[in-house]
């Protein structure tokens, strides 16, 4: 079943002002998996477009969790944003070494698609913030976000997520923010070419983990496999990572396996996802909060 326009704004006005009951969360369910070809569609023109121009990248995608999709129709700054509009339900990230690969990615991706919003561009924020370009591509009801992101300001993003959603949303503690701007002029550091400076020693270690993980032989621009990663949060353990077929019916096994998790495991304990990949190698640097060393 398809829903409507009309139906998916009635029920993103539910999910804003009550307890979502289990019919809406089937519905919300139904919603996501609407975008799934769109996903795979999108990772494989994405993928081959950024291989083509010999750029060395990593490539992840995923759908938004149901959580998430609640809680950010639910934010105060959001109070006008209809589910409709959710540029985000299911998006890619797209890490690249440099910024000079970053800016070749971000150009071959635009020529590659037909339909693309103009970037929003982070890159020139204060070194303690998010810094990145996203790329929206796709028809307005079923659009797709493009995360690219240089190597060094997708550890800062990494950093910031392991602080929690209130950190991700721009509200650190004062601690949280004074490490977030160390660790931030460290990253522009190593945009800019230089690894020297105060915070070096405090985060060269964690960069040269992920700039192995990144240099590391891997196929690129090859089938993306589908991976449920199950995680808990409370023991921070990667607990399973579950991978399935390249195929339109492997694809469907690991909703179907998600859905099964979801289900039988508690979300205030649990984080599950379905992430697409090459590789669970590529994983582990797209991802690393959920495959701790």
């Amino acid at each position: 079943m398809t829903l409507s326009g009309k139906q998916i704004q009635k029920l993103g006005k539910r999910l804003k002002e009550a307890d979502a009951s289990a019919e809406d969360l089937a519905l919300l369910d139904e919603f996501r998996r609407e975008f799934d070809d769109r996903l795979l569609a999108i990772s494989g023109d994405v993928s081959s477009a950024v291989h083509s121009a010999g750029i060395r990248y990593l490539l992840a995608g995923r759908a938004k969790r149901t959580k998430s999709i609640i809680r950010k129709l639910r934010r105060q700054a959001n109070r006008d944003m209809d589910l409709s509009r959710m540029d985000d339900i299911v998006g890619l990230r797209v890490i690249v070494l440099d910024p000079v690969s970053q800016q070749d990615a971000i150009d071959v991706i635009r020529r590659a698609n037909k339909e693309v919003r103009e970037p929003f561009d982070y890159r020139h924020l204060p070194a303690g913030r998010y810094r990145a370009v996203h790329l929206v591509l796709g028809e307005p009801s079923r659009r797709v976000e493009v995360q690219v992101r240089t190597l060094a300001q997708h550890l800062w993003a990494d950093a910031c997520e392991r602080f929690g959603e209130r950190a991700k949303e721009g509200d650190p503690t004062d601690d949280e923010q004074g490490y977030l701007d160390k660790l931030g002029a460290f990253c522009v550091g190593i945009d800019g070419g230089s690894v020297d400076g105060p915070a070096a020693s405090d985060f060269l270690g964690r960069y040269r983990v992920l700039h192995s993980g990144f240099t590391t032989p891997q196929a690129q621009g090859e089938q993306m496999h589908s991976y449920v990663v199950t995680y808990n949060t409370l023991t921070d353990q990667l607990v399973r990572c579950e991978k399935f077929p390249s195929t339109s019916e492997g694809r469907r096994e690991a909703l179907d396996f998600y859905k099964y998790q979801v289900s039988h495991l508690l979300d205030t304990e649990f984080d599950v996802l379905v992430l697409n990949s090459s590789s669970e190698a590529a994983l582990r640097v797209t991802h690393p909060r959920y495959f701790p060393e």
